[in-house]
Formats: structure tokens, C-alpha cells, sequence
């Protein structure tokens, strides 16, 4: 007679000759459950493996695997079960058992697998027994996640010319916009997408607080508004090289800068207007709208006087301005939550948009977002940086990408940025 002992992973099977007929297979539970079963048939008990198992190697399973146990009965087999408690369990055990099988079977297997035998009735050796592998380490359609400094980001979505991202004040509703491609919808903080509208050079897209009104624009096209979160679209005012937009938290006032003007609607974009503040140069091609009546754009004015431009701050809607700052050369501008402005490497900050404090940032911020707790900045083919102290000091999120767009809720718990020719990365 030949001996063989399988090792399988954690579990062992010692095939070993039984000295007498009957076969007194040992179960230890993994609980302390102690149930006796005594059956009456005889038995020699084959075991047909529907998988081929090889004891000389290691691999982790990743599908689930069926043993089937069929017994002829020919001999008499107590199975004696020991625990340290009397209970006697109902025909389904509800745990997971890692038994020492003694018996006879010849296995000639391919490779190892370790299972999580799950017998569908304890009592009766004379039963199918199913052998079910849950594997640990496969993932099935579960997006990349990438930690980084205590954040995990989850990559959505595919690779797109991702342009600029907006969403709803509680970070459910979501919306995108791809250079050269369509707008994208999101209702479940990013985990779907749905594709709307056509393929157009979109650039910048708004949302108002309750993600319900959205309005984007087209460089070298129109202005689009939404009233139905995205599904439908209407087209608005004229053909511009349009570089930004922004709406107050209903969603009705809109402002728009296509380099050169301020433009205005008091109807969802149904009419528009041109502003230009007194003694300004029409170079605007920044701007962003706050809680109530204040509006803050910014100008770039090299290209027309080799010069930098201003901050100008209207607390009215647009109908007077002022421009309390000094000139230079401004490159984003939020006053969502916080009045806040760059440069390529400084920061300003202002809580009524007076008097402004300088700061050193930790990169060049391509857009900047501000949310209850924190300011929030992105750098094209740096990272996504937060800070909690009106940016004295900021930390490093994610990893180094092409980052063109971000959005937060409003306390900062839930995050969705946008990468050019990379996907859609969504936290919280």
C-alpha cells in the first residue's frame, strides 16, 4: 500500500491506510459547535474531485470550486465529531470547516487549491458536499484604487481629453466635459456615467447647488444650458472662443468671459448681456460667482499692454465693480467659500475680497476649488494638493497627472477631479 500526504495551502489531507474497515473521518470546526452524527448505512466512501488538484505547487484560487463526495455503501463509518460543548446542529452547518480528512482516495491533481468546504448536511456522510473557494485577492469590475496620503481614489470612467468637472452641493450629481467629445452625467457621486449632447470643444462646465440646472460652454461655439441635470440641452447666445463660466447656487444668474468681455444672464441663459468695468481692458478670462451677489473675475492683459492684469470684484451682480489688488499675472480666480486667487507660484487669499495675504504654493495651480474645510488646487502633470489653513501649508494627494479639473461637495467629503487624456478619479 503507498501513503501519500497533500498539503493544500493551511489544510492538510493525510491519506493514511485504516486498519480495520470502517473509515472515522476527524472534523474540527472552527466554532465550538460539537454536533455527534451516527449513520447506520455502510460505506467506503470515493472521493470524485470534479477539479484536478496538484500537491506540488501553490496557486490562489480564483473561481469556485465543486467537489462532489459520493459514497457506496459498503461498510459500517460512525463519523465522530469533537468539540468542547454537546450542541447538536440542524442538518446546515453556517460555518466554515477546515477538516483533516482521513480516507483512501487517489488524486491526481494539476495544481492546488484551497477550499472552503461548505458540506450541505453534517449528519449524513452519505450526502453531496459542495467545496466552494472564495478567493481574497481577485476583484471582479472593481475600479483601481489608489492610495495616497490617507486619501483612496477610485479611477472612473475611461480615457478621455477630460476637460473640466462640476457637481451638486451634496456630491451626488456629477457632470464633465471632453475637448473634442461629448458631457457625461453622473447621479451616483461617479461610480456611472452617461453620455449626452454631441462632440463639441467643450471647455468649462457649471452646476447650480442642487446639480439640477448645468450650464457648459464651447470654445469657438455657443453656451448649452440644462434644466433636467444634463439629460437635454439647449443651445445659447453666439458663436465665442468662450474660456469660462460660472452661476450663482440657484442656477439662474450665469456669467461667462470669452477673453475679452463679462457676459450676464438673469434667466438661465436664455439672454445675454456684455459688462466691462470702468476703465478695465476687455481681457477678462476667468470668473467665479458666490453665495448672494458677489462676482470676482480676473484679467490677463500681457498680450495687449506687456503688462499684468487685475482682480475685479463686483457685490452686485456685475452692476458696479471695484479692483481693490494689485496687478499681475492672475491665472485662477474662486470666491466660492473664500475669496482665493493665483499666480504661477503664489497664492491670495481674502475673506471679503479688501485686502488679500500672499502665500507660496507648492506647485502651479491649474484650477483651485475651496469647499467649508479646505482649498483645494491641481497642477497639469503635477498632483492634487489640500489645505486646511488658508493655504500656509498644503499636502500632497494622488499622483502626478495631467489634471484638468475638480469638484468637491460641500464640507470636502466627497472629491471628483478630471485628468486630460486620462479618466475620472472620484474620493469619498
Amino acid at each position: 500500500m503507498v501513503i501519500k500526504i497533500i498539503e493544500i495551502d493551511c489544510c492538510s489531507i493525510d491519506l493514511s491506510p485504516t486498519p480495520t474497515p470502517s473509515v472515522t473521518p476527524t472534523l474540527t470546526p472552527t466554532n465550538t459547535l460539537t454536533p455527534t452524527a451516527t449513520t447506520t448505512n455502510t460505506n467506503t466512501p470515493t472521493v470524485t474531485p470534479t477539479n484536478t488538484i496538484s500537491p506540488t505547487n501553490t496557486a490562489s484560487p480564483t473561481n469556485t470550486i465543486t467537489q462532489t463526495v459520493t459514497n457506496t455503501p459498503t461498510k459500517t463509518n460512525t463519523p465522530t465529531i469533537t468539540s468542547s460543548n454537546t450542541n447538536t446542529p440542524t442538518n446546515t452547518a453556517t460555518n466554515t470547516i477546515t477538516p483533516t480528512v482521513t480516507a483512501t482516495p487517489s488524486f491526481t491533481p494539476s495544481n492546488t487549491r484551497t477550499p472552503t468546504i461548505t458540506p450541505t448536511n453534517t449528519a449524513t456522510p452519505t450526502v453531496t458536499k459542495t467545496a466552494t473557494v472564495t478567493p481574497t485577492n481577485t476583484v471582479t469590475n472593481t475600479p483601481t484604487v489608489t492610495p495616497s496620503n490617507g486619501f483612496f481614489w477610485i479611477a472612473r470612467e475611461t480615457n478621455r481629453n477630460w476637460k473640466s468637472i462640476t457637481g451638486s452641493s451634496d456630491g451626488t450629481k456629477l457632470a464633465a466635459v471632453v475637448y473634442g467629445g461629448q458631457i457625461y452625467t453622473s447621479t451616483d457621486s461617479g461610480v456611472s456615467w452617461t453620455a449626452r449632447e454631441s462632440n463639441r470643444n467643450w471647455t468649462v462646465i457649471t452646476s447650480s447647488s442642487n446639480g439640477t440646472k448645468l450650464a457648459a460652454v464651447v470654445y469657438g461655439g455657443q453656451i448649452y444650458t440644462s434644466i433636467d441635470s444634463g439629460v437635454t440641452w439647449i443651445a445659447r447666445e453666439n458663436n465665442r472662443d468662450w474660456l469660462d463660466i460660472t452661476t450663482d447656487d440657484s442656477g439662474s444668474v450665469l456669467f461667462a468671459v470669452d477673453g475679452s468681455y463679462i457676459y450676464r444672464s438673469f434667466d438661465f441663459g436664455i439672454t445675454w448681456g456684455s459688462i466691462l468695468p470702468t476703465g478695465a481692458e476687455p481681457t477678462f478670462i476667468r470668473i467665479s460667482a458666490s453665495i448672494g451677489n458677489t462676482i470676482a473675475a480676473i484679467q490677463n492683459i500681457a498680450s495687449v499692454v506687456g503688462g499684468p492684469g487685475r482682480i475685479y470684484i463686483s457685490y452686485d451682480h456685475g452692476n458696479s465693480w471695484d479692483s481693490p489688488e494689485n496687478n499681475r499675472y492672475w491665472e485662477n480666480i474662486n470666491i466660492k467659500n473664500l475669496f482665493i486667487a493665483t499666480t504661477y507660484d503664489k497664492i491670495y487669499t481674502s475673506i471679503y475680497g479688501d485686502t488679500w495675504l500672499e502665500n507660496s504654493t507648492p506647485n502651479n495651480f491649474y484650477k483651485i476649488i475651496t469647499n467649508d474645510s479646505q482649498i483645494i488646487g491641481i497642477s497639469i502633470g503635477g498632483q492634487i494638493y489640500t489645505s486646511t489653513n488658508g493655504g500656509f501649508s498644503w499636502t500632497a494627494r494622488e499622483n502626478n497627472r495631467l489634471w484638468a479639473g475638480i469638484t468637491s461637495n460641500s464640507d470636502g467629503t466627497k472629491l471628483a477631479a478630471v485628468v486630460y487624456g486620462g479618466q475620472i478619479y472620484t474620493y469619498g
